[in-house]
């Protein structure tokens, strides 16, 4: 998937990016597969963690016990690697 963005980081050197999807695996409430995502876009277009802004889809709040965890996970990775 993150293929297809090689060629648009090339182009575009964005001062901030804003991804809404449903994040998680609704089956598995996993949330592995967008934070890999999202490290590889912010190394793909040489950014910040904190210039990543997440809106999360519809099965992404329905879960609140899931949703709070996600939120400090997110906050947790800034806080350890604010430029990574």
């Amino acid at each position: 998937m993150i293929n297809g963005y090689k060629k648009l980081a090339e182009r575009i050197h964005p001062n901030f990016i804003i991804v809404t999807s449903d994040h998680r695996h609704i089956k598995y409430n996993d949330y592995s597969d967008a934070l890999k995502f999202l490290e590889e876009i912010v190394v793909l277009f040489d950014m910040k963690k904190e210039d990543v802004f997440l809106v999360p889809g519809n099965h992404d709040v329905e879960n609140y016990e899931f949703r709070n965890e996600s939120i400090q996970t997110i906050i947790k990775d800034i806080d350890v690697n604010p430029d990574a």
